[in-house]
Parts: structure tokens; sequence; C-alpha cells
């Protein structure tokens, strides 16, 4: 169902005119090293993450994995957006703590 919802997302944001990025890749590197990558669902004018989930309930990690897509992504704030719940589920995301190391 993610799928189809992301679809009719991408359709209303383009009658809209905002600039979005679909399944956009991007790389993810420790020590200039290309360790993997991320899949963003939507980059949203080039500053926004927006995630889409079908489930009955949020989970911690759907949070965690966003955080770490927006850092690897450069990005600031982000949204889950859960369709399986009624009425729609809209979650925001930070860059969570700083960590020191």
């Amino acid at each position: 169902m993610e799928s189809v919802h992301e679809k009719a997302l991408c359709v209303e944001l383009a009658a809209r005119g905002i600039q979005f990025q679909q399944q956009k890749v991007v790389r993810v590197f420790h020590r200039s090293v290309e360790v993997g990558e991320h899949r963003l669902d939507l980059l949203v004018e080039g500053v926004l993450l927006v995630e889409l989930k079908a489930v009955s309930a949020m989970e911690d990690i759907f949070f965690v994995i966003a955080r770490s897509q927006m850092k690897a992504a450069g990005i600031r704030d982000g949204i889950i957006l859960n369709f399986a719940s009624i009425p729609l589920t809209i979650k925001r995301v930070g860059p969570g703590p700083v960590s020191e190391s």
C-alpha cells in the first residue's frame, strides 16, 4: 500500500508545482569510504524528508532510520506519514540528539 500512497502523493505535489525527488538514493560514507546507501521515499524541495508507512503501530526504529537518512542527505527536517491509521498519522522527525565523538 505504501507505493500506492507514494504515487498519489507525487501526483498531488506535481499538480501544485512542488519540487520533489522520489526514491532518491543517498550514499552513506564512513571515513570517506562508501559503506551503503539509503533510499528516501520523497525529498521535498530538497529540504524535507517524507517517509511513508502503512503500519498498525509507529515504532521507534522508523524514527531512527529517518534520522539516519536525514543525516546522510544533509537535511534537518522530516515527517513520517502513516496511512494505515484513521485519521492519517503525521509525525515530525527532528535531527535527534547531537552525539560527541
